[in-house]
C-alpha cells in the first residue's frame, strides 16, 4: 500500500536564554506544515512497517521587546526540511465504532535534515558587528545543513473504504533531542548590552490526514 499524508503541526518556540534580567528578545508557538508518502507492509496480529520520505515547513517566530515591554519588532523565519521517516503501527481492530473505525497507533523515528543552510536575521540597522547603540538590537539564527534524528508517535482512527484504500486521522507528537536552529541577540538599553543565546529543536504537536491507495487485491 503506498498512502499520502498532510500535517498541520504547532511547533515548539525558540528558547531563549540571557546573560542579563528581563526579557528582550521572546518566541511563541507557530503553525507549520508537513507533507509525507509511504510505503506499507503489513505484518502478523495486525502490525504494520511504514518507510517513506517527507518535507516540512519549520517556522521559528521572533519578537523583540524595549524596555517597556512593548513589542517593536517581530519576523517569522521558514526552514524547509527533508525527512526519511521508519515506523511501526499496530490496528486494534477490536476497537472500532459503529462506523467501522479502527483505532491505530504508530511509533517511528525519522532521519531529518535542512534542504539548505541558512542565517537569519533582524535588527535596527544602527548596528556594527557586535557593537550596539543604545536602542539597537541584532538578532541571528544560523541553520545548519546536518542530520539528526527525531523520534514521533501518532495516534488515530483509520476505516477501511469499499475500494479497500484507507483514510485515517492522527494526532502526531515529534520530539528532537538536538537543536536544528542556533543563534544570539544583543540589545542595546542604555549604557548596558543585553546578550543571549536561541536555540529551537524540531518539537511539535499536530493533526494529519492520511490516505491510502491499496494495489494489491
Amino acid at each position: 500500500m503506498i498512502k499520502a499524508s498532510v500535517q498541520a503541526s504547532l511547533t515548539d518556540r525558540v528558547k531563549v536564554s540571557g546573560s542579563e534580567g528581563g526579557a528582550v528578545v521572546g518566541s511563541t508557538p507557530c503553525l507549520g506544515a508537513v507533507a509525507e508518502a509511504f510505503y506499507w507492509h503489513g505484518l502478523p496480529y495486525g502490525f504494520g512497517i511504514n518507510a517513506g520520505v517527507g518535507v516540512a515547513l519549520v517556522p521559528s517566530g521572533i519578537r523583540v521587546y524595549n524596555a517597556e515591554s512593548e513589542a517593536v519588532d517581530k519576523q517569522l523565519f521558514l526552514t524547509p526540511l527533508f525527512s526519511i521517516p521508519i515506523s511501526i503501527e499496530k490496528m486494534f481492530s477490536t476497537v472500532c465504532t459503529r462506523q467501522g473505525w479502527m483505532l491505530v497507533g504508530e511509533l517511528g523515528a525519522k532521519a531529518d535534515c535542512p534542504l539548505y543552510a541558512a542565517t537569519y536575521g533582524l535588527g535596527s540597522g544602527r548596528e556594527q558587528a557586535e557593537i550596539v547603540s543604545p536602542d539597537g538590537y541584532m538578532v541571528q539564527l544560523d541553520v545548519a545543513k546536518e542530520v539528526f534524528v527525531s523520534c514521533f508517535a501518532k495516534v488515530g482512527l483509520m476505516k477501511l473504504l469499499p475500494n479497500r484504500n484507507v483514510l485515517r486521522f492522527d494526532v502526531i507528537y515529534n520530539y528532537s533531542i538536538k537543536n536544528f536552529v542556533n543563534g544570539n541577540y544583543i540589545y542595546g538599553i542604555g549604557t548596558a548590552q543585553k546578550t543571549g543565546l536561541l536555540e529551537q529543536r524540531l518539537n511539535y504537536v499536530g493533526l494529519g490526514v492520511t490516505y491510502g491507495i491499496r494495489f494489491s487485491k
